[in-house]
């Protein structure tokens, strides 16, 4: 669609095209791709949007959740690490968070090696901030741009 908008010379066309297209990746990004958990290395990896934990299975103890709208993972010190993977925007029934937190014990009980150990970690998820900063700047440009362009 945004390559049929963008063969116009059309000014409005173009903007409308680059804030379909910034918000198509922003959304795009938050819906889908933006969080997930895996079982990995002896250790619980929880990429939330903007922050990724490495929870090593010696410190984790439990899930936890919230009338399925939030899912927690317990470590020793008794922090709550929120796992967003569980309630994203495609999997918001019951049904759909039950079965992925069923999946998540079968793969933290299937897990073939050895616990890590070691201290909970906590980095920036760089490639979801450049991801987050193109869809926005299109957005915002296409904006712009029709602000601009209806002015002339």
């Amino acid at each position: 669609m945004a390559l049929v908008i963008l063969a116009y010379p059309d000014p409005a066309a173009l903007s409308a095209a680059a804030f379909i297209m910034g918000f198509g990746i922003f959304y795009g990004y938050t819906a889908a791709l933006g969080s997930w958990v895996q079982v990995r290395d002896g250790a619980l990896i929880v990429a939330n949007l903007f922050r990724e934990h490495r929870i090593p299975l010696r410190r984790f103890v439990d899930l936890t959740s919230v009338d399925y709208l939030e899912v927690n993972a317990t470590i020793v010190d008794e922090e709550a690490i929120e796992i967003h993977a569980m309630t994203q925007l495609q999997s918001t029934s019951v049904g759909n968070v039950r079965r992925k937190l069923k999946r998540l014990l079968t793969m933290l009980d299937e897990h073939a090696a050895p616990p890590a150990d070691g201290p909970v970690t906590m980095r920036l998820r760089w490639e979801s901030v450049t991801v987050m900063a193109v869809g926005l700047t299109a957005f915002t440009g296409g904006i712009i741009l029709t602000f601009i362009l209806d002015k002339t």
